[in-house]
């Protein structure tokens, strides 16, 4: 999602789910307040008034909803244990001893290695873990086509009950495991969440040749509401962005047109702004949420009242720079972001 999509990209496909473990916002109105009032987060520099020259919008302004939640990333349930890990790989079918090891921050890890599959299950709440055959194989060379893979990842994720809220089924962006994997990306109230390393998808599975689970990454989020706030539109949003409105900026981040692989993560504008960005065209315009990224770090790692665990809606511009990398810059879709009062 963070990449522009290339021309042959296949099509998503969405699934909504009745069941609802992190939330639709039935009744907004009803709010938590914590009695503290933590600092503000991060502010972002104010925006060059020469971007309008370096960037081009190609895309539509999209409607979007008033209002929606925001959330609190809780921290990783600790004390995974031997008896726990085994329940987890027992959903998964893998019948083997697990071995326990000392992983990420300091969190403990089991291991399971299978006749047939091999399983890391880094938590159980929320759930966290590593699937694949034994050994694994490499990517094939003649594959099924998107749809196929789709529905063998998607088959295997429901009839264990790891699909049960909303999701939309995409094509892994990396060229090197195109036509080998699906990336499932995850809806909070009907809005993506935000892959901030697309390279490795929060959820993605791969398929070898004869139609085989070859490998599963999974890793979700455990959310608690805060309060219902008010979003800006998306073409305020782009304002901001060009003039240095109030709308800050959250990130702003680079790929490698082929790997994927990270070239530049920004919580803040640099300064000056013209020393990182380039000119690009924005081709996508997503109201989306942003959480805290993990995929380099336990999400122990930060502290349980960090601000860094709120979950906010922004608005994402995406395109490619005229060097071919993708990018993303992210633009808070609320206002009130700052004065949110978080749990203890």
């Amino acid at each position: 999602m963070a990449a522009a999509p290339d021309e042959n990209t296949p099509g998503a496909t969405v699934h909504m789910s009745t069941e609802v473990a992190i939330g639709t916002p039935s009744s907004p109105s009803s709010t938590q307040n914590a009695t503290d009032t933590p600092p503000s987060i991060p502010s972002a520099t104010p925006m060059a008034t020469n971007l309008p020259a370096r960037w081009e919008l190609d895309a539509a302004f999209p409607d979007s909803p008033t209002e929606v939640w925001a959330y609190w990333s809780l921290p990783v349930v600790p004390g995974l244990d031997a008896s726990r890990a085994n329940a987890v790989a027992t959903r998964l079918g893998v019948e083997a001893s697990g071995r326990s090891y000392v992983g990420e921050g300091g969190d403990s890890a089991f291991s399971f290695e299978g006749q047939d599959t091999q399983l890391t299950v880094f938590s159980d709440e929320p759930l966290s873990f590593a699937y694949a055959q034994n050994p694994v194989k490499p990517w094939p060379t003649e594959t099924l086509p998107f749809e196929s893979r789709a529905k063998i990842i998607e088959g295997f994720l429901e009839s264990r009950g790891l699909l049960d809220n909303g999701y939309r089924v995409e094509a892994y962006r990396r060229e090197d495991a195109l036509n080998a994997t699906v990336a499932i990306t995850q809806l909070i109230d009907n809005i993506p969440l935000f892959e901030t390393n697309p390279g490795q998808p929060r959820i993605w599975g791969s398929v070898d040749a004869e139609g085989n689970v070859n490998q599963v990454f999974y890793q979700v989020l455990r959310l608690q509401k805060l309060e219902s706030v008010q979003l800006i539109s998306a073409e305020q949003a782009w304002h901001d962005l060009l003039s240095g409105g109030e709308a800050k900026v959250l990130g702003y981040l680079k790929w490698d047109a082929v790997s994927l692989d990270r070239v530049l993560a920004l919580q803040d504008w640099p300064e000056p702004i013209t020393t990182h960005v380039s000119p690009g065209k924005v081709t996508d315009v997503v109201l989306t949420y942003l959480a805290p990224d993990t995929s380099q770090m336990s999400l122990n790692a930060l502290p349980a009242d960090s601000r860094q665990r709120l979950v906010l809606p922004c608005w994402a511009f995406s395109g490619r720079l005229g060097d071919s990398q993708t990018f993303t810059v992210l633009v808070q879709a609320s206002l009130a972001a700052d004065t949110l009062q978080v749990p203890k």
